[in-house]
């Protein structure tokens, strides 16, 4: 186990890296204990340590003690669990180093400030000349694995530019692969070591994904000019897009999330506040008692209150969605169009996919319920 410090604009965060290489994120008394312990392995020196730096604190050995092992605890809970079931590895750590060097100058300063702006400029540009976003969905069924094929490749290449904003840095991605989040497939790579960079770096390297397909949008409009086919351009434009936009969602484990937990300096946002929305339902009469122990910031209470009003007009939205997806696929099924037969096939995976994603949420989220209300 190892502890960091990394100084910041406005104070210093307090780090502990285990065996693995992860990372978290703990509150300075926390650290301080921790360091003490690390150095003495003596519960009574952590007390006298405590007692001199803050004058007042009314603990007890007992108490240390016990808070140690919890955080200690809990560190090795949480390196246990990962939210991204790994499937495959495309490049290995340490590998890629070429690749990384040639792809950083991107994310010099200049550089990358004026291909951002352009890019974003003409995205926005481009889609409102698009006359018929509608048009989309008439793809056929023969072009749909050329078409989910190439968004794999946009995927990747979304990782390649967290790996090589971090390696700008100077952070050595590890891991870059293949695998699923929750049941949908993911590229992924493991720029873990970005937590020992300060709060701007890592806000840019959480952008590096985003604006890498920022970049794809601009080439196919340039490649417009020399004779691509513009149809082909608008879909993949369109495909690439709201990927974009997923991605910039801020209650989704993507990242849009990293960026805000970054911004507003609180590590583990989601768990937080998915603990504070699971307790108001469970235990509103002691909510108060709640925010007082917890210190519960206004930021994280606003940010649990989005959060809560997102997931529900979301699934209000997928239950409308499948209500109306089941009445209407037998009547399309009569229909003889190939470009409705598509939107049928589509729309029955999707279907699938959200009925499943529904349930599986649904589970999760009776499950926090049921641990909360046992937990007195």
């Amino acid at each position: 186990m190892e502890l960091k410090v990394i100084p910041e604009k406005n104070g210093c965060r307090y780090l502990v890296r285990d065996a693995q290489g992860n990372y978290f994120e703990l509150s300075k008394i926390a650290y301080d204990m921790l360091a003490t312990y690390q150095q003495t392995n003596s519960y009574d020196s952590v007390l006298s340590k405590l007692r001199a730096t803050y004058p007042g604190i009314n603990v007890t050995q007992a108490a240390i003690e016990k808070s140690i092992k919890c955080i200690m605890s809990g560190i090795s809970k949480d390196a246990r669990s990962s939210y991204i079931l790994k499937i495959f590895t495309l490049v290995k750590s340490g590998k890629g180093i070429s690749l990384y060097k040639a792809l950083k100058i991107l994310f010099q300063p200049a550089v990358f400030l004026i291909l951002l702006s352009t890019a974003l400029i003409t995205s926005i540009s481009y889609y409102s000349g698009i006359q018929h976003v509608s048009s989309f969905g008439k793809i056929s069924v023969a072009h749909i694995p050329a078409y989910y094929a190439l968004f794999l490749l946009i995927l990747f290449c979304h990782e390649l530019g967290h790996a090589a904003a971090a390696f700008n840095y100077g952070v050595r991605p590890k891991d870059l692969g293949f695998g699923l989040y929750f049941i949908f497939p993911v590229f992924f790579t493991n720029v873990t070591d970005i937590w020992e960079l300060n709060t701007l770096k890592r806000i840019i390297v959480n952008i590096g994904g985003i604006y890498f397909q920022l970049l794809i949008n601009l080439l196919l409009i340039t490649l417009t000019w020399f004779g691509l086919s513009p149809a082909i351009v608008e879909k993949l434009f369109i495909i690439n897009s709201i990927s974009i936009i997923i991605c910039l969602v801020p209650f989704l484990r993507y990242d849009g999330y990293w960026i805000v937990s970054d911004l507003c300096r609180i590590p583990n946002l989601k768990k937080k506040a998915s603990s504070l929305i699971v307790y108001l339902v469970t235990k509103p009469q002691q909510i108060k008692k709640y925010f007082f122990q917890n210190k519960i910031s206004i930021t994280l209470t606003i940010y649990a209150a989005l959060y809560a009003a997102f997931w529900a007009a979301l699934y209000l939205y997928l239950g409308h969605f499948i209500i109306t997806s089941v009445t209407s696929i037998s009547q399309d099924l009569l229909l003889d169009d190939p470009y409705k037969a598509t939107f049928i096939v589509e729309r029955f995976l999707v279907l699938m996919f959200i009925s499943i994603t529904i349930t599986l949420a649904f589970c999760r989220f009776i499950k926090s319920i049921y641990y909360y209300a046992k937990t007195k």
